[in-house]
């Protein structure tokens, strides 16, 4: 499932063979669903998830490609750090790539992709222009609680006057419902307005919040893109860990990549 957004500074997501502007700067994103297929080895043969990563890849101008595998411990690897510094997150994978244990990525390199492969968490890329800074957060439940897209943000130094983002497919607040919050969800303020209560619990608006924290954080409203699709939508258009707990659906992962053309 790719997007193609008109207008908007510094992002272009591309439709199947339509050849990347090199000289454009600013970066590109791609995200799938089931129509590429599983993208994790955890829920189908590895030949088939390797067939279903490259082909992602081969829609943006990477040459390379770190693909996250989420932890939920606030980890993530800076790649423009010295090698010391993230390399026992490193492992191997299949041909073109990089697996790195953590939750998020930050990179300086152009054509240098980042990979996430969600089941209906959120994935967030942000990008800064003039210092190439690209990042990818992982936006579960422990992530958003725990504030890795905060820790993310001021470990890059970001300047979010100077930065757009673009909010990927995930869970969205008609489909994420939870018996009980959190006890931040209670505290922080920024929760309220993301937060339906019920009679029975509460439904969580994860990519409202994702998007008052960059606004909160410094980000211009009209620099944040959000995707609104929803992982957990009765389609049958991507994968939803949710749904297969619900239902029994098939379990599987979604892709989404982001890299820097410039």
């Amino acid at each position: 499932m790719l997007q193609t957004i008109d207008n908007f500074p510094y992002l272009k997501t591309l439709q199947v063979g339509e050849p990347f502007p090199n000289e454009a700067p600013g970066f590109v994103v791609a995200h799938s669903g089931r129509d590429f297929g599983n993208m994790d080895t955890r829920f189908g043969p590895a030949k088939s998830v390797r067939q279903a990563r490259s082909t992602l890849r081969r829609l943006t101008p990477a040459e390379h490609t770190y693909v996250l595998w989420p932890q939920n411990e606030l980890e993530f690897a800076d790649l423009t750090a010295p090698p010391e510094t993230y390399q026992r997150q490193m492992r191997t994978t299949f041909p073109g790539e990089t697996a790195v244990v953590g939750d998020g990525l930050i990179t300086n390199q152009p054509h240098t992709g980042l990979m996430l492969n969600p089941g209906d968490c959120l994935p967030v890329a942000v990008y800064q222009p003039n210092t190439g800074q690209l990042g990818l957060i992982h936006m579960g439940w422990r992530g958003s609680v725990g504030g890795l897209h905060t820790k993310m943000l001021e470990h890059m130094d970001f300047d979010p006057q100077d930065a757009v983002a673009y909010i990927g497919p995930g869970i969205q607040q008609k489909s994420y419902y939870t018996p009980g919050l959190q006890p931040s969800q209670e505290i922080n303020p920024l929760w309220r307005p993301n937060i339906l209560q019920t009679e029975t619990g509460y439904y969580i608006n994860l990519a409202g919040f994702a998007r008052d924290c960059l606004i909160n954080y410094g980000f211009d409203a009209q620099a944040i893109v959000d995707s609104g699709i929803d992982t957990a939508a009765d389609d049958n258009q991507y994968f939803s860990f949710t749904r297969h707990k619900q239902y029994g659906e098939p379990n599987g992962r979604n892709g989404f990549m982001v890299v820097a053309s410039a």
